[in-house]
This record gives structure tokens, C-alpha cells and sequence, in this order.
């Protein structure tokens, strides 16, 4: 059970379980099975889909939050967990229990006939039971993280009032393609006609990537909107001049000031799907304007009122924990699990000034998973990641040693995340403990660190 927590209940450990060694793209399956559920309300509620090769999490998490603040019953599916299989469906309202999921799936098998039940994939049948809890919960939006490219994504069922790609990097090439292009084009499937599109501009992506995008829309005919264009951060401040919005200017979270650059992007990004929301009316009429709907559910992301989904935490994440009987320790948890995330991790340290002339290195602890471009992401991280000791993780996708690179055999390599935490220098510097999400996960389990 590679990356699941074995306290969850034993039907969503086999509901995980059920992932497919060959990822199986198109949308038939799920379909059918909607077809026999015969609910279109599952799919006809307002929806925002988010797709990208890095910054879904923390985009998709941060519009969760400013609708949440703005009263509205607000449904969050994204992927994958860190530590709890329930992490993936979130409400603003309540939290998704083990039980509302085992029912849940327990209800889906007895009313999907076996034929069109057992052909369905792990991914397909989370994504109907995020679509079902939502319907139940009756959500005035959902905003659907896509899994894994666009187009034939389970959550492309859905029909989206507006739609999120937040970058377009080199990653999962055996199924999406090997160039910016053929990934963009991948991606631009989420689009729907005459709907807008927020991309997330120049530094999310190479000029061929964000040219497929941008041709993608106009055959759609759908609203092109462009990080640095129609909405952009001038120092501490998101400017928005969205098409048939009114111009609007706010100050950024006073938490901003300590974001790396691609959180203040994804912010602005969510930011710029909350402000269209409400100046359209695509939910509800505000009674207030737009800038000031925008001031105030800002206002409370800022002082904590809403709380922080799941998918938002170990993104250059600053905690701070007990070392047994050592005192508080610093940590940084950052799920920089491919290369143009490694590239973010080390802007965002410089960005912030963790790192700097005097303090030049930060201690670190890595894992990576084997199918990544492990010795490309090393050689990013080990540019300020001094000392580097990496540890394997439990499961079939751990690296190894031996397949390393010779320039990084002088690196310490040990079987487990107790072993290198053993081995590393006690020293007051911030340690970064960075990777995969599912190393990330475990080190968050074994050091007791909580999601909330």
C-alpha cells in the first residue's frame, strides 16, 4: 500500500489499492457510470477545474478559502493525500468523515451494475465520490483538481463555468507527451466554449506552451485571461483588469510577505477566479462590490477564519516541532516532487532570504520517487541543500541508491526517513525535508505532525 495510511478504514484501503500499474486514458468509463447513476445534477453544478503540472494544490486551496469566506458551500476535490485518504474531498461546512466515504462507496457499488462498476479506476470512482458528497451537501461550487493532464481526466465529466491551468512543466511525458506543447495541448482540454480561461503566464510556462493555450481559447472562443496581463502582482498589491469586470486593486495577505513567488502567483490566480465569480454573479448577487467582496474574504484568509485545506500543506510549509528533549526544531515541508518544483523550492529560499551570503546552505533531508528525474532534481536542490541525506520510503516506487547518478554517490543515502533524521546535524538552522508527497506524508506521520 504504497502511500496510504493503514488506519483508514479497510474499503478505502482497497479502494486505493485498486490504482493502475498502466494508466488507461478516456472518459467512457465514468460516463457510463454516470449515465446508470442518472443524476446530471452531479455534473451540472457550477464548477472551476484546475489543471497544471505544478501549483494546482495551493491554487485550487486558496480559491476554497476565499469562497468559504464569502459564505458559500464550497466542495474541494484534489489529489494526492499526505496522510489520510479523506484529505481529497473536503467542505467548507463540515469535514468529510471516514464514514460519509464508506457509505458513500458502499452506496456507488450496490447502484452502479457490476459491469460498468469494475472497469472503473481508482481515480474515477474518488472522483464520484467527491461528486455525489457534494451533490448531498448541496455546494453552491465545486472546484475540481484535476488528477493527471486534461483531457481525458475523470473530472473533465464536468462542465466547468471557468477554467484554471496553472503551469505547463516537463512531467508524467509517458502519458501527456515529451514538450511543452503537447502537454499545453493536453491540458487546454479542460477549456470549454465561451468560458474563461486563467493561465498562469509567462513564468509558468514557455512561449510555445502558453501559444497552444492561447490558440486553444480562441477556437473556443473563450475568455484568455494571463498572469501579468489581465491580472498581475505589482509588489504587494493584486491589480485586476479582468474583460467586463470593474477594475479592481487590493493588497495581498499580510501572510504574502513571507510566500515564495509561485504562492503569491497561485494566490493572484485564485484571487482572479473569486473576483470574476462574484463581479458576474456566476453564484449568487453580492450585496456588496466586487472589490470589496474580494478586501473582505481576503481579510479573513489572513486572520485564520476559514481553515486550510489539506492540499495546500508541505508547500513551503514552515512548522516548528519538539526534538525530543532537544527543543524546538525548524522545518520546512515542500512537496517538490518534480523538476520545475525543485526550481521552485530553491527561488522561493532565496526569494524569502532563507538563504543568503551568510547563511548560504540549509541542512536537508530528500526523498524522491524512482519514476522521477531523480539525478536532475538533485542537481537543483543541491545548489543550496547542504549537507543532503536521502532516505527511501516504504513501497514500490522508492528509489534507490544504486540508481543514482555517479556525480551523487557521495551523498548519504539511508533506508528510512529515522535513519536520516538520525544523521543529521543538530544545528539552528532551518532543516528543509523535501520530495514526494508521499515521503512527505510519512515523515508528517512519524514526526506526528498535523494536518490541521
Amino acid at each position: 500500500m504504497n502511500g496510504h495510511d493503514t488506519t483508514d478504514p479497510p474499503e478505502l484501503v482497497a479502494l486505493f489499492d485498486r490504482r493502475p500499474q498502466v494508466i488507461k486514458p478516456g472518459l467512457s468509463r465514468i460516463q457510463a457510470a454516470l449515465d446508470t447513476l442518472a443524476q446530471p445534477e452531479l455534473i451540472k453544478r457550477p464548477t472551476i477545474t484546475v489543471a497544471g503540472t505544478n501549483g494546482k494544490g495551493t491554487t485550487s486551496g486558496f480559491l476554497w478559502q476565499l469562497c468559504a469566506a464569502h459564505q458559500w458551500r464550497v466542495g474541494l476535490f484534489s489529489s494526492p493525500h499526505l496522510q489520510h485518504f479523506r484529505e481529497r474531498i473536503q467542505l467548507s461546512r463540515r469535514q468529510v468523515r471516514d464514514e460519509d466515504l464508506v457509505d458513500e462507496l458502499r452506496l456507488l457499488e450496490r447502484e452502479i451494475p457490476a459491469e460498468v462498476y469494475e472497469p472503473l479506476s481508482f481515480f474515477e470512482i474518488n472522483t464520484l465520490l467527491a461528486l455525489r458528497l457534494f451533490a448531498r451537501n448541496r455546494t453552491d461550487l465545486n472546484i475540481l483538481e484535476v488528477g493527471l493532464g486534461g483531457r481525458w481526466d475523470s473530472t473533465n465529466v464536468a462542465d466547468p463555468c471557468l477554467a484554471i491551468i496553472t503551469s505547463i512543466g516537463l512531467d508524467h511525458q509517458q502519458w501527456l507527451g515529451s514538450t511543452h506543447e503537447a502537454i499545453a495541448a493536453e491540458k487546454a482540454g479542460i477549456m470549454r466554449p465561451g468560458r474563461p480561461v486563467i493561465w498562469g503566464g509567462s513564468t509558468a510556462g514557455t512561449p510555445g506552451a502558453t501559444a497552444v493555450l492561447r490558440n486553444a481559447a480562441a477556437e473556443l472562443q473563450a475568455p484568455f485571461w494571463e498572469q501579468g496581463l489581465e491580472f498581475r502582482i505589482i509588489d504587494d498589491e493584486l491589480v485586476l483588469d479582468l474583460p467586463r469586470c470593474p477594475h479592481a486593486a487590493v493588497k495581498l495577505p499580510q501572510k504574502a510577505r513571507g510566500w515564495p513567488p509561485f504562492l503569491r502567483d497561485n494566490f493572484a490566480k485564485a484571487a482572479a477566479a473569486y473576483y470574476w465569480l462574484v463581479a458576474t454573479g456566476a453564484i449568487s448577487r453580492s450585496t456588496v462590490s466586487p472589490q470589496e467582496a474580494l478586501v473582505g474574504s481576503i481579510a479573513k484568509v489572513d486572520q485564520n477564519l476559514v481553515p486550510t485545506p489539506p492540499c495546500m500543506r508541505a508547500r513551503f510549509d514552515h512548522i516548528e516541532i519538539s526534538d525530543e528533549g532537544q527543543g524546538a526544531r525548524s522545518l520546512l515541508l515542500d512537496v517538490c516532487h518534480n523538476i520545475a518544483g525543485a526550481e521552485a523550492l530553491i527561488a522561493g529560499l532565496r526569494a524569502t532570504g532563507m538563504v543568503n551570503a551568510a547563511n548560504p546552505t540549509l541542512p536537508a533531508l530528500v526523498s524522491i520517487l524512482a519514476d522521477k528525474d531523480c539525478d536532475e532534481i538533485l542537481d537543483i536542490l543541491r545548489q543550496i541543500l547542504s549537507p543532503m541525506i536521502l532516505f527511501a520510503t516504504s513501497g514500490e516506487r522508492s528509489w534507490s541508491a544504486d540508481r543514482l547518478a555517479p556525480r551523487h554517490r557521495d551523498l548519504e543515502f539511508t533506508l528510512s526517513f529515522a535513519a536520516a533524521w538520525q544523521l543529521l546535524p543538530r544545528t539552528g538552522a532551518t532543516t528543509v525535508i523535501c520530495g514526494s508527497v508521499h515521503a512527505v506524508g510519512e515523515v508528517m506521520r512519524e514526526r506526528g505532525i498535523p494536518l490541521a
